[in-house]
C-alpha cells in the first residue's frame, strides 16, 4: 500500500498535476487523488499545494521527491539489469536545455533510432535546468556548463561564441566588430540572472572594467529577440543560437572573448540506464558532423 502511494505521490510531483500523472500511469485521476490522500492522511503531512492549473510541492513534498526520485530510478535500473539491457521498445525521456537549436538535432535523430521512446523537452535557463536534473526531474540536459558538478557526467558539444546581436542596418552593425565602449551608449537587453549567456557577459564586462548604464531584463531568449527587431535594444545571445533572421545582425565585441562550453549532461549515478546511454550514443554519432547553422553557409 506505502509503495502505490509513494508512487501516486512520485508522478504527480513530476508531471506538475494529477491529470498528467495519470495519463503516465494510465489510471484515473480520482485513483491518484485518493492515494496522494490517504499517504498525506496516514502521516499527517501536506505534500502538495493544489492550485487552478496543477499541484506544487510543499517544503515537506519537496524533501519526499527528494528521496522517491532516487527510489523510482533505482528501481528502472534494476529493471533494465534484470531484462538484459535489451532494445528500447518504450519508456520516456525528460530531457532539459537552456535553448532548442542545439538540443533539436538530437531529440531528432533519437526520435529516429527510437521512435517509440516519448520524449519531453523542458527549456529554462542553465540555473534551473541544473536543478532540475540534479533534482531527477530530468533525466538528461543541454546546456552551457562553466563547470561539471562533480555529481554529473557527459559529453561535450563544442564551444560557442556569444556575440552581439542588433536590427539590420544599426550604427553599429557597418563595422565587422563592435568596441565595447559603444555599448555605454546603447540600452542592452539582458536574460534573468540564472541565465549563462547573461553570466558569461557580465564576466568578461566586468574585466574589462565596463559597467552598463542601462539594462533591461527580458527573461526568454524568444523575447529577447522580438525586443531587438522592435527597437528596444541591443541583446547578447550564442552564435549557434542565431537563425538568419534577415532584419537582425550579429557582431563580436572587439578585443574581448566571449565563450560557452556546450555539454549534454546526465547523473553519474544514471549514465548506465539504457535510455540515457542512448541519447548519449546519438550525441557522440553526431559529435564530429555537427550541423552547421544554415545562415552560415549563405554567402
Amino acid at each position: 500500500m506505502l509503495y502505490t502511494q509513494l508512487r501516486a505521490f512520485h508522478w504527480v510531483a513530476r508531471e506538475g498535476s494529477f491529470t498528467a500523472a495519470a495519463r503516465v500511469l494510465s489510471v484515473s485521476q480520482p485513483t491518484l487523488s485518493a492515494e496522494v490522500k490517504a499517504l498525506e492522511e496516514r502521516y499527517g503531512m501536506l505534500l502538495f499545494i493544489r492550485e487552478r492549473r496543477g499541484v506544487s510541492l510543499t517544503p515537506a513534498g519537496q524533501s519526499l521527491q527528494a528521496i522517491t526520485a532516487r527510489m523510482f530510478a533505482a528501481e528502472q535500473e534494476a529493471a533494465e539489469l534484470l531484462a538484459g539491457h535489451r532494445a528500447l521498445t518504450g519508456g520516456s525521456l525528460n530531457v532539459g536545455a537552456d535553448g532548442p537549436v542545439l538540443a533539436i538535432p538530437l531529440l531528432a535523430e533519437f526520435t529516429r533510432r527510437h521512435p517509440s521512446v516519448k520524449l519531453r523537452l523542458s527549456l529554462g535557463n542553465a540555473e534551473t535546468i541544473r536543478r532540475d536534473i540534479l533534482d531527477m526531474r530530468l533525466d538528461v540536459a543541454v546546456l552551457a556548463s562553466p563547470t561539471i558538478d562533480p555529481r554529473l557526467t557527459g559529453l561535450p558539444l563544442g564551444r560557442d561564441q556569444v556575440m552581439l546581436v542588433m536590427p539590420a542596418g544599426h550604427r553599429l552593425s557597418y563595422g565587422p566588430t563592435v568596441p565595447p565602449v559603444a555599448l555605454l551608449r546603447e540600452r542592452i537587453l539582458m536574460r534573468e540572472p540564472g541565465s549563462m549567456t547573461r553570466r558569461v557577459v557580465e564576466r568578461v564586462l566586468a574585466e574589462a572594467e565596463l559597467t552598463l548604464p542601462d539594462v533591461t531584463e527580458i527573461a526568454s531568449r524568444e523575447a529577447q529577440l522580438a525586443a531587438v527587431k522592435a527597437g528596444m535594444g541591443l541583446a547578447f545571445i550564442c552564435e549557434g543560437e542565431f537563425t538568419g533572421d534577415p532584419d537582425l545582425t550579429l557582431r563580436p565585441l572587439e578585443g574581448l572573448r566571449m565563450e560557452m562550453d556546450e555539454y549534454v549532461l546526465c547523473l553519474r549515478d544514471r549514465s548506465r540506464l539504457g535510455i540515457v546511454r542512448a541519447f548519449l550514443s546519438v550525441v557522440e554519432s553526431m559529435s564530429e558532423s555537427w550541423p552547421v547553422p544554415s545562415w552560415r553557409t549563405k554567402t
